[in-house]
C-alpha cells in the first residue's frame, strides 16, 4: 500500500489506511478509528495520528454537541490525497461538509459504521477476512421483480462483505 507523504511530517503508515477508511465510510469517530485501524495500540495513539492528519490539512473534524463524539472526515486535500492511490476503493460521490458532519445523519452513520466494526472483530477475533473497507454506505440494488416500474430501487444502509474460511476450503 502506498503511504502518503505530504510536504511536512512524514505521517505513520497507518494513516494511509485511515485515510481510505474516512474516503468510503464518510464519517468516523475517533473510537472507531480505533477499533479500525489501532485495536493493538492505546487509543491516545489513534488521537495523536489524527491529530498529525488534521495539521497536515486532509482531515478535519467536528463536534455536534457537548457530549458527542469527535466526528472526523475528509478535507478536499485529503480527498484529493486518496484519489491518486491506485488501490483505493471507488470514487465517492461527494465531499462531506462540516455542515453535513454534524447534521441529522451524523448518527445514522456512526450506527452504520459501529455494525460494520463489529462484524470486523468479529472476523479478527475468528481468523475471517472482513476489514475496515469491508462495508460500503448507501448502496442502491435494483428490484427486478415483474410488475415494478421501471427504476424502482431499495437503497441498503450497508452491504458488507465477509469472507468465512471453512475447513473444507
Amino acid at each position: 500500500m502506498r503511504t502518503l507523504t505530504p510536504a511536512g511530517p512524514t505521517l505513520p503508515e497507518v494513516s494511509t489506511e485511515i485515510l481510505m477508511s474516512l474516503y468510503q465510510h464518510r464519517l468516523l469517530a475517533t473510537t472507531q478509528v480505533h477499533l479500525m485501524h489501532t485495536p493493538g495500540s492505546s487509543r491516545r495513539w489513534a488521537e495523536h495520528v489524527l491529530a498529525q492528519l488534521v495539521r497536515c490539512g486532509l482531515t478535519e473534524f467536528v463536534r455536534p454537541g457537548r457530549n458527542a463524539p469527535r466526528l472526523h472526515y475528509l478535507t478536499s486535500a485529503g480527498v484529493r490525497a486518496v484519489e491518486q492511490i491506485p488501490t483505493r476503493v471507488e470514487m465517492r460521490r461527494k465531499l462531506i461538509t462540516p455542515e453535513q458532519a454534524v447534521g441529522p445523519l451524523w448518527r445514522h452513520t456512526l450506527a452504520v459504521n459501529d455494525t460494520g466494526i463489529a462484524f470486523m472483530q468479529a472476523a479478527r477475533s475468528r481468523g475471517d477476512d472482513c476489514g475496515p473497507l469491508s462495508w460500503r454506505h448507501e448502496i442502491a440494488h435494483r428490484i427486478p421483480a415483474p410488475g415494478r416500474r421501471a427504476g424502482e430501487q431499495v437503497i441498503s444502509d450497508l452491504l458488507l462483505t465477509y469472507l468465512a474460511e471453512q475447513s473444507d476450503g
